[in-house]
């Protein structure tokens, strides 16, 4: 049945609340910020204000709440779509703490979990609906204005569609939805290589014998982008000639040793 809750503005600048008693209405009533209850009138009061009718429509429901007053009838259908967009934020909050809790059964390190939360926070609060009605458009405009508007890079992007693919396939299973999500192609950057002025002001600067051999025989290698492992293993001499060549320097007192 329902049970409606009738509100008049005070002299006082406050709404007052009447209702036939309900023990659920009393305790939603009381968590209200601001609220008071007079002895008195036997009544209850909350602050003057939209932010104290949407937390009142919220705890006990917008069709419960009547009045004869038309400001505050034509503020209670003003606040309904706030009304709704809080209600979407927190089924989205439970949906993401659920994610969380399926990232921590599968062993996810902390610092992931945080990050894909974080991610799918932030699309909840972009698309302004329940997660559970999501579409591909939806996913689509997202990245687009992360990539248009913030210039977000491709690991970036990547992140973020990793975190929702986790939320579609393995909490809300929406397996027909994860599978369109498309991947950024990552960028190939190209080796930072010293210049030509640069290494002759190396081997200037380098004072020992030993060590010029070294990057003499190194550069060829550095160069191609070949490692120091692979140009170890292709000569069989490599170590050989250098320790001949240490030990024709005065400070040479160690061997290199494969």
């Amino acid at each position: 049945m329902k049970q409606e809750v009738w509100i008049r503005t005070t002299r006082q600048g406050e709404y007052a609340l009447k209702f036939n008693y309900s023990e659920f209405i009393r305790k939603q009533i009381a968590q209200i910020p601001g609220r008071k209850f007079n002895l008195k009138t036997n009544l209850w009061y909350i602050p003057y204000s939209e932010e104290a009718l949407i937390e009142l429509s919220i705890r006990i429901g917008i069709e419960q709440l009547c009045s004869d007053e038309l400001e505050i009838r034509m503020i209670l259908e003003r606040i309904k779509p706030h009304i709704q967009i809080r209600l979407d934020a927190e089924a989205n909050e439970q949906w993401i703490q659920k994610a969380d809790q399926d990232l921590l059964l599968r062993n996810y390190s902390s610092r992931t979990r945080k990050v894909y939360t974080n991610h799918i926070r932030r699309f909840a609060s972009f698309i302004q609906k329940p997660l559970t009605l999501a579409e591909f458009a939806d996913i689509r405009n997202y990245l687009l204005k992360e990539i248009n508007e913030k210039q977000q890079s491709a690991s970036f992007i990547n992140q973020f569609v990793s975190a929702l693919k986790f939320l579609f396939d393995t909490t809300l299973h929406r397996n027909d939805l994860s599978v369109q999500i498309p991947r950024a192609k990552k960028e190939k950057k190209l080796p930072c290589v010293l210049s030509v002025s640069e290494i002759g002001a190396l081997l200037t600067n380098v004072r020992n014998l030993k060590h010029k051999c070294l990057i003499f025989e190194l550069l060829p290698f550095y160069w191609t982008g070949q490692s120091v492992s692979f140009r170890s293993h292709t000569s069989s001499n490599f170590h050989f000639w250098i320790n001949q060549l240490s030990s024709l320097t005065p400070f040479a007192s160690n061997r290199i040793v494969s």
